[in-house]
Order: structure tokens, then sequence, then C-alpha cells
């Protein structure tokens, strides 16, 4: 019997995509659960308070009776599982090392764009585009620039789960989920063509052809 998996996140990209693009990649049937992104809507409050998600938080993975939480745990899970992991110790390592970056400038952007003070937003978010996103975009780029000229990927000549948190980070918060790459990647070529690899992966293309339009 084949594995089912059930993830279940809000209508938006953000921390949810990675894991779809995943599964995209793979090839793996799951049911793509989505609720409004409401922090007061009663689909979530339901949610929050029925025992199933484990910090409280989403998105989840129900997979074989155990369900998971935390969006890097789910994406590295679902890597192994399906191919997406690099072939060696030190190459994992270095693809975490990667996608970790990712998800620290993903979460300073959250804090940006939903402050415990409202009227912090607007300068946030320019704070947010005037340094953080230029500086960390210049360490991803300097980081592909040790690698040899003809590999396109964060580790070796195979797609990872690196490549596609990067991917999926640029591509919803940066891009607005617009396909080509931001400005932020002009002058970093290395990025920008690895942006587009990853875009131009056939099924990953078609996952984006066909998936939802949503605000983020």
């Amino acid at each position: 019997m084949a594995t089912t998996y059930k993830l279940t996140y809000y209508n938006l990209r953000a921390r949810g995509e990675p894991t779809r693009l995943a599964f995209a990649y793979a090839g793996v049937e799951y049911d793509d659960v989505r609720i409004p992104f409401d922090p007061k809507g009663e689909e979530w409050l339901a949610l929050k308070h029925s025992g199933r998600c484990p910090f409280g938080l989403i998105p989840i993975l129900e997979v074989e009776g155990v369900t998971l939480c935390q969006s890097m745990a789910i994406l590295r899970f679902v890597a192994k599982r399906h191919g997406l992991m690099p072939s060696n110790d030190l190459q994992q390592a270095k693809a975490d090392m990667f996608a970790e970056g990712v998800y620290d400038l993903e979460n300073e952007i959250v804090r940006a764009m939903f402050p415990a003070d409202p009227t912090q937003q607007k300068a946030l978010m320019e704070k947010f585009n005037r340094e953080s996103l230029p500086r960390q975009t210049k360490y991803f780029e300097k980081i592909l620039e040790q690698n040899p000229k003809d590999e396109v990927y964060c580790v070796g000549n195979k797609l990872s789960f690196a490549d596609i948190c990067f991917f999926s980070f640029y591509n919803a918060y940066i891009a607005k989920g617009q396909l080509d790459p931001p400005v932020v990647l002009k002058d970093c070529p290395r990025l920008a063509a690895l942006y587009k690899k990853v875009r131009d992966e056939p099924k990953i293309k078609e996952w984006i052809e066909k998936r939802p339009e949503t605000a983020l």
C-alpha cells in the first residue's frame, strides 16, 4: 500500500511551499489541505485547539500515523525519502548551512511583515530590503562562487532540498510568485542561474503553472 501524505498549511506559499515543491519534483501525490490565512479564523482556531499541531503551529505533515511539524523538519523528511538529500555527510551539512541561512532570512522578513506594532511595518520592511536582503543575498552568492563553474546547484550536480528552499523563498517573498528572478539577484549570476534552474525543472514548472494564486 502506497504511503499517504497530508500537508496542512495556510492558503499561502510561504512556509508550506518548499514541501509542495519537493513533492512536485519527486512526483509524489499528497493531500494539499489549505486553510484561510486568518489568525482569528474559525478553521485555524479549530485546528490549533484540536491537538493535531504538536507546537500549535502549521505546516504539519501527517504520515503513517505520525504528525510532523516545523517546516524545515518536514522538508528534510520529504527530501530524505524522495531523493532530494545530498549523497554524503559533508554535502548534507553544506546544504543544511545554505537552507538554514535562507530560513534565517525568512524569519526576518516575517517579523518585518507582521510586527507586534503594525505602525512599524513600513520602516521594518524598508530596512529589510535596504540592508538584510542584499547582505544575505551576497553571502549566498559567495557560497556558490566556491563551487566549480559547471555546478549550478548548491551542492554537487543534483537538485537538493537546499535549492528548493532558496527558490521558494525568493519566489514567494521577493518575486511575489513571478517567474523571472527578482531584481536583487541582478548582480548575482550564480544565484540567478540557480533560480532559473529550479524554476525550469519540468515537474516544478508544471506545479507553478497550476498552483493556486495566493497573496504570498
